[in-house]
Parts: C-alpha cells; sequence; structure tokens
C-alpha cells in the first residue's frame, strides 16, 4: 500500500465517521423531538 493509498483511506474513514456522527445526532434530535411532541401533548 503506497501512501496515496493510505491517505484514501484514512479520508474514506473520516468520512464515514463524521456521516455516523451526523445520523446518530439527527436520530438523538428526532427521538428528542418526538418526546416533546408527546410529553407536550400536540395535536400536530
Amino acid at each position: 500500500m503506497n501512501a496515496m493509498d493510505n491517505e484514501a483511506e484514512i479520508r474514506k474513514r473520516k468520512i464515514y465517521r463524521v456521516t455516523f456522527i451526523g445520523f446518530v445526532v439527527n436520530l438523538a434530535l428526532s427521538c428528542f423531538k418526538l418526546a416533546a411532541g408527546v410529553l407536550g401533548r400536540s395535536a400536530a
């Protein structure tokens, strides 16, 4: 594996990590929003 392959692999891992973190944050916010709606007795 040469240096360019290694850099590409590191870049790919960072992209996957950021994507996964974004997914987890969005999931947490969605759960919070749902809970707030249920607890606030929203009719929406």
